[in-house]
């Protein structure tokens, strides 16, 4: 009986995980969403103000889990009540503009420090 090597294993393993390949390139395709830094920082506020979770909750699965934002233009086709502040921060309504919420991008990273 012939049993794989072990880096025939790791090397199988290391290929099923690189996720879905483009078929012309045979390169990785990626859809990275947005690094949200600090996310203690929302749980602590929410948790002193209970009427504003359900929004930092939203705000911080679009941002964490679908936004593939390249520039705030796309962060405000996202968030339309958004306003720029400057070319990587924007500032959010939160809770029907009870509260703000200050955001600083580096989009060429892929992060939301807030």
């Amino acid at each position: 009986m012939d049993f794989p090597s072990a880096v025939s294993i790791k090397e199988d393993l290391v290929t099923a995980n690189r996720g879905p390949r483009c078929g012309y390139h045979n390169s990785i395709i990626t859809s990275e969403a947005m690094r949200a830094i600090a996310k203690n920082r929302l749980v602590v506020f929410w948790e002193r103000n209970p009427n504003a979770k359900a929004s930092l909750l939203h705000w911080y699965h679009v941002t964490s889990k679908a936004a593939d934002w390249k520039s705030t233009n796309d962060v405000q086709k996202a968030f339309p009540h958004a306003k720029v502040l400057n070319a990587e921060r924007v500032r959010f309504e939160i809770a029907h503009n009870t509260f703000r919420l200050v955001v600083a991008f580096n989009f060429r990273a892929q992060i939301a420090f807030i």
